[in-house]
């Protein structure tokens, strides 16, 4: 559709030297189509952060769904590099097990590592953590950077009491997550103006529209 696009807008160039009527705005239409095919073909990495219980998991696997991109969960990864099955409860008190420091920066590095060899591939990425650490977002807007990859930076974000009642309503999940373990990362939580909060009080599927509409404005570098 692009190579079309562009040929034919090519012809429409030569009508105009030609002196055929509206071939100038037939041009720039079809350069138009063109470029929004293009745009939408670039990968994409996108964070998809937050404190426990603000929707991220159900907004990134949704984000993922309607984009056909790679799924990444860092709770899923913290379990596989412990060797253990992802719903195995691990909870714990704030910094201690599996969620020493260290072994949270070796989650994160795992994180970036998979989503640079899928960009790579000319995939795009949906990153879900917590994204609480400053530093753990400029690595991967580095990785994006080197893959020629768009970033997009999405916070979610609802109320304290619905969270909480999300994280005690729990099961099946691979979150060892607590109401204490949230308000210590809400403590903790460096300032994030690059991403664009997505309120997920809603219906999920609102939430996603919400989403897809931020990522696409980073595309065609629209402002919020």
């Amino acid at each position: 559709m692009t190579h079309r696009a562009v040929m034919r807008a090519k012809v429409a160039c030569l009508r105009r030297q030609q002196g055929v009527a509206d071939s100038a705005a037939t041009a720039v239409r079809l350069l138009g189509i063109g470029v929004t095919h293009l745009r939408a073909a670039e990968p994409r990495l996108i964070l998809v952060g937050g404190l426990p219980g603000a929707g991220k998991s159900t907004l990134a696997g949704g984000l993922a769904d309607a984009l056909g991109a790679v799924l990444i969960r860092s709770d899923r990864v913290r379990k596989e590099l412990a060797g253990i099955w992802p719903l195995t409860d691990r909870r714990s008190p704030w910094r201690t097990g599996l969620y020493q420091p260290g072994r949270t920066a070796a989650v994160y590095d795992a994180l970036l590592r998979r989503a640079a060899d899928a960009l790579r591939h000319g995939e795009s990425v949906v990153l879900d953590a917590g994204w609480v650490d400053a530093a753990a977002r400029d690595a991967a807007l580095v990785i994006a950077s080197r893959a020629g990859a768009t970033p997009v930076e999405l916070r979610c974000v609802a109320p304290a009491q619905v969270a909480a009642e999300r994280i005690t309503g729990r099961t099946g999940d691979p979150s060892d997550a607590t109401p204490e373990i949230a308000a210590r990362l809400a403590a903790g939580f460096a300032p994030w103006p690059a991403a664009s909060e997505i309120d997920t009080t809603a219906r999920p599927a609102d939430a996603v529209a919400a989403a897809l509409h931020r990522v696409e404005q980073v595309g065609t570098n629209v402002p919020s």
